[in-house]
Protein backbone atom coordinates (compact mmCIF):
# COMPACT_ATOMS: atom_id res chain seq x y z
CA UNK A 1 0.00 0.00 0.00
CA UNK A 2 1.36 3.00 -0.90
CA UNK A 3 0.57 7.12 -1.05
CA UNK A 4 1.55 10.44 -1.57
CA UNK A 5 5.04 11.05 0.60
CA UNK A 6 3.38 14.70 2.02
CA UNK A 7 -0.30 13.44 2.48
CA UNK A 8 -0.98 13.40 6.30
CA UNK A 9 -3.77 10.96 5.83
CA UNK A 10 -1.49 8.16 4.90
CA UNK A 11 -3.09 4.54 4.23
CA UNK A 12 -6.88 6.78 4.92
CA UNK A 13 -5.69 9.06 1.85
CA UNK A 14 -8.24 8.96 -1.56
CA UNK A 15 -4.60 8.32 -3.17
CA UNK A 16 -3.56 4.95 -1.36
CA UNK A 17 -3.49 2.23 -3.36
CA UNK A 18 -1.33 -0.72 -4.10
CA UNK A 19 1.17 0.13 -6.33
CA UNK A 20 4.43 -1.95 -8.19
CA UNK A 21 8.10 -1.28 -5.90
CA UNK A 22 9.80 0.99 -8.21
CA UNK A 23 13.55 -0.73 -9.19
CA UNK A 24 15.70 -0.14 -6.37
CA UNK A 25 19.51 1.12 -6.07
CA UNK A 26 22.56 -0.88 -5.91
CA UNK A 27 22.76 -2.20 -2.66
CA UNK A 28 26.00 0.57 -2.38
CA UNK A 29 23.53 3.36 -3.03
CA UNK A 30 22.07 3.19 0.48
CA UNK A 31 23.12 4.54 3.70
CA UNK A 32 21.96 1.93 6.55
CA UNK A 33 21.13 2.38 10.31
CA UNK A 34 23.63 0.83 12.83
CA UNK A 35 21.61 -1.37 14.37
CA UNK A 36 18.98 -3.79 13.34
CA UNK A 37 15.96 -1.61 14.44
CA UNK A 38 13.33 -3.57 12.68
CA UNK A 39 10.96 -5.86 14.99
CA UNK A 40 10.55 -8.19 12.17
CA UNK A 41 13.13 -9.77 9.60
CA UNK A 42 9.70 -9.27 6.85
CA UNK A 43 9.79 -5.36 7.00
CA UNK A 44 10.07 -3.46 3.88
CA UNK A 45 11.83 -5.56 1.39
CA UNK A 46 14.03 -7.67 4.00
CA UNK A 47 12.73 -10.91 2.88
CA UNK A 48 13.96 -12.44 6.14
CA UNK A 49 17.61 -11.37 6.14
CA UNK A 50 17.11 -11.55 10.12
CA UNK A 51 20.35 -9.11 11.72
CA UNK A 52 20.81 -7.25 8.66
CA UNK A 53 17.17 -5.91 7.79
CA UNK A 54 18.14 -2.13 8.51
CA UNK A 55 16.26 0.98 7.96
CA UNK A 56 18.41 2.77 4.49
CA UNK A 57 17.94 5.57 2.61
CA UNK A 58 19.05 7.11 -0.11
CA UNK A 59 23.20 7.84 0.65
CA UNK A 60 22.64 11.05 -1.58
CA UNK A 61 19.31 12.33 0.20
CA UNK A 62 19.33 15.38 2.29
CA UNK A 63 16.07 13.97 4.07
CA UNK A 64 17.94 10.61 5.37
CA UNK A 65 15.25 8.59 7.29
CA UNK A 66 12.74 11.14 6.20
CA UNK A 67 13.36 10.37 2.80
CA UNK A 68 10.35 8.96 0.52
CA UNK A 69 12.46 6.14 -0.49
CA UNK A 70 13.56 5.44 3.20
CA UNK A 71 12.61 1.62 4.52
CA UNK A 72 13.80 -1.44 5.66
CA UNK A 73 16.55 -3.22 3.28
CA UNK A 74 19.22 -6.24 3.86
CA UNK A 75 22.53 -4.77 4.16
CA UNK A 76 24.83 -7.43 2.41
CA UNK A 77 28.04 -7.80 2.43
CA UNK A 78 28.30 -5.52 -1.15
CA UNK A 79 28.89 -2.47 1.01
CA UNK A 80 32.19 -4.15 1.69
CA UNK A 81 33.14 -6.03 -1.30
CA UNK A 82 32.24 -2.65 -3.54
CA UNK A 83 35.41 -1.60 -2.38
CA UNK A 84 37.43 -4.82 -3.11
CA UNK A 85 36.63 -4.68 -6.88
CA UNK A 86 38.30 -4.03 -10.27
CA UNK A 87 36.03 -2.09 -12.83
CA UNK A 88 36.52 -2.95 -16.63
CA UNK A 89 33.98 -1.67 -19.42
CA UNK A 90 30.48 -0.42 -19.69
CA UNK A 91 27.79 -3.27 -19.25
CA UNK A 92 24.69 -3.44 -22.03
CA UNK A 93 22.41 -1.73 -19.95
CA UNK A 94 22.39 1.44 -16.97
CA UNK A 95 20.17 -1.40 -14.71
CA UNK A 96 21.96 -4.84 -15.23
CA UNK A 97 22.67 -7.65 -12.75
CA UNK A 98 23.51 -5.27 -9.67
CA UNK A 99 23.43 -1.85 -10.93
CA UNK A 100 20.07 -1.21 -10.23
CA UNK A 101 17.67 2.32 -10.08
CA UNK A 102 19.83 5.54 -10.54
CA UNK A 103 22.97 4.06 -11.92
CA UNK A 104 24.55 6.42 -14.07
CA UNK A 105 27.68 4.46 -15.04
CA UNK A 106 27.13 0.67 -14.98
CA UNK A 107 30.02 -1.13 -15.52
CA UNK A 108 32.08 -5.32 -15.37
CA UNK A 109 33.42 -5.85 -11.94
CA UNK A 110 35.47 -8.59 -10.70
CA UNK A 111 37.48 -9.15 -7.57
CA UNK A 112 40.43 -6.96 -8.18
CA UNK A 113 42.60 -9.74 -7.10
CA UNK A 114 40.83 -12.29 -9.51
CA UNK A 115 43.46 -12.95 -12.64
CA UNK A 116 40.39 -13.90 -14.60
CA UNK A 117 39.21 -10.53 -14.56
CA UNK A 118 35.75 -10.70 -16.18
CA UNK A 119 35.90 -14.34 -16.62
CA UNK A 120 35.79 -14.83 -13.05
CA UNK A 121 32.94 -16.44 -11.12
CA UNK A 122 32.21 -13.40 -9.30
CA UNK A 123 32.07 -10.68 -12.16
CA UNK A 124 28.93 -8.58 -12.05
CA UNK A 125 27.53 -5.55 -13.66
CA UNK A 126 27.93 -3.24 -10.64
CA UNK A 127 27.66 0.80 -10.14
CA UNK A 128 30.29 2.45 -8.67
CA UNK A 129 28.53 4.52 -5.34
CA UNK A 130 29.69 7.90 -6.83
CA UNK A 131 27.89 6.96 -10.09
CA UNK A 132 24.71 6.45 -8.49
CA UNK A 133 22.72 9.97 -8.29
CA UNK A 134 18.91 10.23 -7.60
CA UNK A 135 17.04 10.09 -11.19
CA UNK A 136 13.34 12.29 -11.03
CA UNK A 137 10.87 10.00 -13.83
CA UNK A 138 8.28 11.68 -15.78
CA UNK A 139 6.09 11.17 -18.60
CA UNK A 140 6.67 7.75 -21.01
CA UNK A 141 8.89 8.42 -23.82
CA UNK A 142 8.01 6.99 -27.50
CA UNK A 143 9.25 3.69 -27.42
CA UNK A 144 10.78 0.94 -24.94
CA UNK A 145 14.19 1.81 -25.91
CA UNK A 146 13.91 5.88 -26.55
CA UNK A 147 17.28 7.04 -24.79
CA UNK A 148 19.33 5.24 -22.13
CA UNK A 149 16.31 2.83 -21.78
CA UNK A 150 18.03 -0.01 -23.28
CA UNK A 151 17.13 -3.85 -24.03
CA UNK A 152 14.86 -5.46 -21.30
CA UNK A 153 13.20 -2.47 -20.19
CA UNK A 154 9.20 -2.45 -19.65
CA UNK A 155 8.92 1.12 -18.61
CA UNK A 156 10.48 3.76 -20.16
CA UNK A 157 10.44 7.31 -18.73
CA UNK A 158 11.54 11.21 -19.50
CA UNK A 159 14.03 11.39 -16.31
CA UNK A 160 16.39 14.06 -14.55
CA UNK A 161 18.73 13.91 -12.01
CA UNK A 162 17.04 15.33 -9.01
CA UNK A 163 19.74 17.95 -8.79
CA UNK A 164 18.81 19.59 -12.25
CA UNK A 165 16.42 22.43 -11.61
CA UNK A 166 15.59 22.62 -15.59
CA UNK A 167 13.88 19.06 -15.06
CA UNK A 168 13.32 17.78 -18.38
CA UNK A 169 14.52 20.47 -20.62
CA UNK A 170 18.32 20.05 -18.37
CA UNK A 171 21.46 18.80 -19.04
CA UNK A 172 20.52 15.76 -17.26
CA UNK A 173 17.35 14.84 -19.20
CA UNK A 174 17.15 11.62 -21.24
CA UNK A 175 14.49 8.57 -21.26
CA UNK A 176 15.94 5.78 -19.04
CA UNK A 177 14.34 2.80 -17.58
CA UNK A 178 12.26 3.08 -14.59
CA UNK A 179 11.24 -0.79 -14.48
CA UNK A 180 13.38 -3.37 -16.02
CA UNK A 181 12.09 -7.17 -17.21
Amino acid sequence: MSWPFDDLMAEASSQAACRCLPMQRATNGYTYSDTDISSSDTAGICDECGENCRMSWPYDSDLAQNSAEAMYRCKTDLLDEIAQLSFGPDCANLYDMQCGADCHDCRESWPRDDPRKWYSDQALCRCKAEEIRETIFGDSCDSLDSGLCGTHCRECNMSWEATDLQEAQGNTANCRCKRSW
